[in-house]
């Protein structure tokens, strides 16, 4: 199963306690399946159950065709959380 690996860039600024900012935010996520027409087949899996954006590196039994995550139905996102190490913003950010 290959993903297809995007960002997203909030361009408000955000305040974090307790006094730090993000400017710009920014999130990786990763995409698997493809978005229907009436764009309600989206499952979205949350940083908790993953080290990372990669789906398939943590719960690569259960994605595919016919499988728990089934890239054959649904649309599939896998992000990021602020913070991480693997692309969002975070420690490492320049600002």
């Amino acid at each position: 199963i290959s993903a297809a690996t995007n960002s997203s860039t909030h361009s408000t600024v955000i305040k974090t306690l307790p006094r730090g900012i993000l400017n710009p935010a920014f999130i990786k996520y990763n995409t698997y399946g493809t978005l229907n027409a009436a764009r309600d087949n989206v499952i979205v899996v949350c940083h908790a159950l993953t080290g990372n954006a990669s789906l398939e590196a943590w719960w690569g039994d259960l994605l595919g065709p016919g499988k728990a995550f089934d890239t054959d139905q649904y649309f599939i996102v896998c992000c990021n959380i602020l913070g991480s190490c693997y692309g969002s913003a975070g420690p490492e950010s320049l600002r």
